[in-house]
């Protein structure tokens, strides 16, 4: 799931602890530890299951020192969590004595990378983290869950408390491929100021989000303001984009048993881009043009992102990976002036999810070191602290946390909005990168304008089409 801020393909790499950053350790790690003490308190009955608070104090114990003169490393995204997950590292460092190195680089950079070192049955890395649609790409290059699982403690992983939407993306065919730590939704977010000058309220379908930006763009009383920012750049942007819009039109989805609910969503794979619906998923791209900032067409993640936390813009449809920083004065100007609501939706809301999974590399050499770093950082724990420092929560049980919930107000729109969300909201199979690419090269000529939205989707239905009838799914006939 294409989201981060950062989008260069430079590499980052973890960098030794400075005297700030171990500091900052320090006070996690004691928060962690006070909790393995026994002062913790199950934020739902989800994760009070069996003995947590005593597992959870054992398992912390044993790592003390486990990994002292040891070095892990992992691979993924350079997301906004990016800080708040160095929080957590240097904390894991503090704990076990093991050193952490976390090569970061932007997203498809990080896929094209995961996927070379799987090829090349390359030993680097201990952990591989993956976006949801990579899912089935990553089957052979991690090694399943399920083992570690059954040998671990239930009451400590508390397993059932991860999303269930997150459990079901990051499994295939019954294997748990991975465990979730930073799972993303679309949320709407608006300016409240903006909003209330205007005499607007966040937009319930999808044309009503058209018509308040047309509002909002230029008006006499915010002249300086535009509606709205979208992913519209050529490619993998918008073509993600496009799976955000699809199924809240009603009938709309991308491909033929592809939708929620489906028993089978890979049955059938004949593409529907150029459907009623997906037409009018690009037509309402192309009316919203008028309502952004100059540049329009170039304008991906980070220039929506941008736009709205400087107050250039009313309202915006983005992943919730950039919410917290909305709430941090050093990056946002509408700290006190900003809300998040559901997606618009003109049918049945159905929310897109991705985010990120942490998997075993199956080459790597240091298993069972992965596998106590994976349950360390996605524990119950953990992930608060993560959520915290503006990482994101995993667990159902977080999402009413009363620390949370008064630190983000905005997670009143995520509980109502998780459990609309579709797992396969993009599709899920190996070929999925290419789909969304492919996919977002020919709406990218539609909204540029040298190609017409039927022509332009017609094209993406014969070339993805004939992709997926290559690797063996079934394709019907597709007419003009």
């Amino acid at each position: 799931m294409k989201s981060n801020s950062v989008r260069s393909l430079q590499k980052t790499s973890s960098q030794p602890t400075s005297g700030c950053r171990r500091s900052l350790a320090g006070a996690v790690l004691a928060a962690l530890t006070l909790t393995a003490a026994g002062t913790f308190t199950a934020p739902s009955p989800a994760a009070a299951a069996g003995d947590h608070a005593a597992q959870w104090q054992q398992f912390s114990s044993q790592l003390k020192n486990k990994y002292a003169g040891k070095h892990i490393r992992l691979i993924m995204i350079n997301d906004p969590f990016l800080p708040a997950f160095n929080k957590m590292t240097d904390a894991f460092s503090a704990l076990t004595g093991a050193k952490v190195s976390v090569d970061t680089f932007g997203y498809d950079a990080t896929y094209q990378k995961e996927v070379l070192a799987c090829g090349q049955s390359d030993k680097t890395y201990d952990i591989i983290v993956f976006d949801v649609p990579w899912t089935q790409k990553f089957v052979p290059c991690t090694d399943p869950l399920n083992a570690y699982v059954k040998k671990t403690s239930p009451a400590l992983l508390q397993y059932n408390d991860f999303f269930p939407v997150m459990r079901e993306a990051s499994q295939w065919n019954d294997q748990i491929v991975g465990f979730p730590f930073a799972p993303y939704f679309v949320l709407q977010s608006y300016n409240t100021k903006y909003y209330k000058t205007l005499g607007l309220s966040p937009a319930k379908t999808l044309d009503q989000f058209v018509r308040n930006a047309a509002t909002a763009t230029k008006n006499e009383k915010l002249p300086a303001v535009y509606g709205t920012s979208m992913n519209n750049q050529s490619g993998s942007a918008v073509g993600q984009a496009f799976f955000e819009y699809i199924y809240n039109l009603p009938g709309g989805k991308p491909f033929m048993s592809e939708y929620p609910g489906s028993p089978k969503p890979y049955a059938n794979m004949t593409p529907m881009f150029a459907s009623k619906q997906g037409l009018a998923v690009v037509d309402m791209f192309k009316k919203l043009l008028p309502s952004q900032p100059p540049g329009a067409l170039n304008s991906a993640w980070q220039q929506r992102q941008t736009a709205f936390a400087t107050g250039h813009i009313a309202a915006v449809n983005e992943w919730d990976v950039t919410t917290p920083s909305l709430s941090d004065p050093s990056q946002s100007t509408v700290v006190k002036d900003f809300a998040a609501a559901d997606f618009p939706t003109n049918g049945k809301l159905v929310t897109q999810v991705g985010g990120w999974t942490m998997g075993i590399n199956k080459y790597g050499t240091q298993k069972d070191f992965a596998w106590d770093f994976i349950t360390w950082f996605t524990s119950v724990e953990t992930s608060l602290a993560f959520s915290k420092a503006g990482g994101f929560p995993p667990r159902t049980s977080l999402l009413s946390n009363a620390d949370l919930e008064k630190q983000y107000p905005w997670y009143a729109s995520l509980r109502s909005s998780v459990p609309t969300a579709f797992a396969d909201c993009r599709p899920r199979v190996s070929q999925s990168f290419d789909i969304i690419n492919t996919l977002g090269t020919y709406i990218g000529k539609a909204l540029a304008g040298s190609m017409s939205s039927k022509n332009a989707m017609l094209g993406a239905d014969r070339e993805i089409g004939a992709m997926l009838k290559k690797a063996g799914y079934r394709v019907d006939s597709m007419s003009d």
